[in-house]
């Protein structure tokens, strides 16, 4: 908005009124000064100036037309989210080969069926969105069918991303966004699909949003299991730990920071609101890793730097020693007397100590 001039309010003239007269030789006759009272207009002005509403509301009045409309009222395409939805489920159903897949695929189509049912009457799509719907409630059977057969399997699946996935399994699965929007200063980062959004921090998943349906995310309150793995890895629950380390030989807890820590000998890990955050393999005792399943979509395959992603770091150096998480921003990685400096998912700082860190800034 660009700024308006702001009216003269000083009312003062280019010099006293006392002076008026002195070239005529008489003294001075004060003048009769206006009153300087203001409107009740102007007052109510200033008295609504110094409250939120009444910033809102004078912005509003004088500026309507210059202030961004922050959420537009397109109409719902009913139509065309169900087409977005059914698409993802067709694509999901050539490659899925696990339980959780199929129960997603099958919420999949049964989102798209109730889209396909809420095309208006009056709508030129109806006709054909009364087709689809039927052709959809087939492929729901299907997939029903499907989840039933795979319901004993508790494979880790590869073409769906959740809450708390990382960035890497993220774009591994969804592909690159049409746009991205970093906060540093805040550690966050928001990736644009079309419409749909989805927010990062630190490198994690915390929210997304599937305005277009378009988002290959696990159905809603899907139970996912990895109980196959024989390790675990930051983000897994404390139960995971405890379920392949055992019982700690130690556990100390600090409940103001929401934080828990686990001692197995002179390793630990650290959980912070029931997940890991972090851990110290001194004398190799832990089943960690963190060596992301999927292929990183950027950097070199051999050597990582400076803004590279962490998975880029994890896939060429392998699990660090040790992981310190400094604040909710900041994470170190330690590869023996080596340090790599993470701030929001990203490599800011290193120090190789040991020459063991595959790094390159040519």
């Amino acid at each position: 908005m660009s700024k308006r001039p702001r009216a003269d309010l000083n009312g003062k003239d280019s010099y006293p009124y006392w002076m008026e007269g002195f070239t005529s030789g008489k003294p001075p006759t004060p003048q009769r000064r206006r009153s300087r009272r203001l409107p009740w207009s102007t007052v109510l002005w200033v008295v609504g100036l110094v409250t939120l509403p009444g910033v809102i509301a004078l912005l509003a009045t004088r500026y309507g037309n210059q202030l961004p409309i922050a959420i537009a009222n397109r109409p719902v395409d009913s139509f065309q989210l169900a087409v977005n939805r059914a698409s993802s489920a067709a694509e999901l159903t050539q490659t899925a080969t696990s339980h959780a897949e199929w129960l997603t695929i099958k919420a999949w189509w049964q989102e798209a069926i109730d889209l396909m049912n809420a095309v208006p009457i009056s709508g030129p799509n109806h006709a054909i969105a009364q087709t689809k719907a039927k052709e959809y409630r087939r492929n729901l059977e299907y997939a029903h069918s499907m989840a039933m057969s795979h319901s004993t399997e508790i494979a880790q699946p590869q073409q769906l991303w959740a809450m708390g996935s990382p960035r890497s399994e993220l774009l591994h699965v969804q592909g690159d966004p049409t746009e991205a929007v970093r906060y540093d200063s805040t550690c966050k980062e928001i990736l644009y699909y079309g419409e749909s959004s989805v927010e990062l921090n630190n490198g994690v998943v915390t929210k997304f949003e599937d305005v277009d349906r378009n988002l290959k995310v696990y159905a809603s309150n899907l139970p996912v299991s990895n109980g196959t793995l024989s390790y675990w890895t930051l983000g897994s629950s404390r139960e995971q730990v405890v379920r392949l380390q055992g019982t700690p030989g130690r556990f100390t807890q600090e409940e103001s920071l929401g934080k828990e820590f686990l001692q197995y000998g002179d390793s630990s890990v650290d959980i912070t609101d029931g997940k890991v955050t972090g851990y110290a393999n001194l004398d190799d005792a832990l089943t960690v890793s963190v060596e992301p399943l999927a292929t990183p979509q950027t950097g070199s395959t051999n050597s990582w730097t400076i803004g590279s992603e962490r998975s880029d770091v994890f896939s060429v150096q392998g699990t660090p020693t040790r992981v310190t998480e400094v604040s909710s921003c900041v994470q170190i990685l330690h590869y023996d007397d080596s340090i790599v400096q993470l701030r929001n998912g990203f490599v800011t700082e290193y120090h190789n100590f040991d020459d063991n860190l595959r790094v390159s800034l040519e």
